[in-house]
């Protein structure tokens, strides 16, 4: 300021002085103010972005998954034919435990980006966020995961494939009924059955 130049300045220049310097220290104070609430808005729009793009990422594997498993011979599940007590085709996975199966694998994917590190539980980044208390209010991926209505529709898709692929190989399987008295007699056989032992004495010769 010029009034600091002033060898003796009077009491007017003084005051004036001080509510120059009064103003420009507010000034600078609401300009740091600005600059950090800045920061604060840029952690999180970096951190929704983040999400933007596992959520994109997320989606586009389900649908390759789709794509994947709707492909002819894809080779979706590998399953053990074997035999009931009563003579009937019985795989060793049922249907219902291979549906549970997938819904748990395509559900833990979300649960597994849900808890991903975030910028806002970071100590060093958390100390430029103000304010604090609205971090608790930053969106999560399962938020912005549930307004999308394209999983549902995947997740049935993969199941109502994987339901006709697994009865499809159950009517395929049914050539092999014919083959269930050789399943049984392989369960119940034993080679004692089949050997036949030599009467008589033996005779050790030393020549």
């Amino acid at each position: 300021f010029q009034e600091i130049k002033r060898k003796n300045p009077n009491i007017e220049q003084l005051i004036v002085l001080e509510q120059k310097v009064h103003a420009e220290k507010e000034r600078r104070i609401q300009l740091v103010k600005s600059e950090i609430s800045s920061l604060s808005n840029f952690i999180r729009m970096i951190d929704y972005m983040l999400l933007e793009s596992m959520a994109k990422s997320c989606s586009e594997s389900w649908t390759i998954a789709a794509s994947n498993i709707s492909q002819d011979k894809s080779g979706i599940f590998l399953i053990e034919v074997s035999f009931s007590d009563e003579g009937k085709i019985s795989f060793n996975v049922p249907l219902e435990t291979l549906i549970e199966n997938v819904r748990t694998c395509l559900n833990e994917s979300f649960i597994t980006l849900n808890n991903l590190p975030r910028l806002n539980q970071m100590s060093k980044i958390v100390d430029h966020i103000i304010p604090k208390e609205k971090i608790r209010d930053w969106p999560t991926f399962e938020s912005i995961r549930s307004t999308d209505t394209s999983y549902s529709r995947i997740e049935d898709t993969i199941l109502d494939l994987l339901t006709a692929s697994y009865k499809s190989a159950e009517e395929s399987s049914e050539m092999y009924i014919e083959y269930f008295t050789i399943f049984r007699l392989g369960k119940d056989w034993t080679p004692e059955e089949s050997v036949k032992f030599r009467g008589g004495d033996s005779t050790e010769y030393n020549l």
